[in-house]
């Protein structure tokens, strides 16, 4: 998982105008291959933004 992970990071990282939606977007790409298929990609997906809207600053 860390080799789908590390390279998303440094992918938002290099983004000039991150969003929730464009971080959504991006971790369901990563997600799909390693969960099987899009659909648990974006529901675990959306999860995490959500987390990160509560969470995050």
């Amino acid at each position: 998982m860390h080799g789908t992970v590390k390279p998303l990071l440094r992918k938002l990282e290099k983004m000039d105008n991150v969003t929730y939606g464009k971080v959504q977007t991006e971790l369901t790409k990563a997600l799909t291959k390693p969960l099987g298929n899009k659909s648990t990609a974006s529901k675990v997906s959306s999860f995490i933004v959500e987390l990160m809207k509560v969470f995050g600053p």
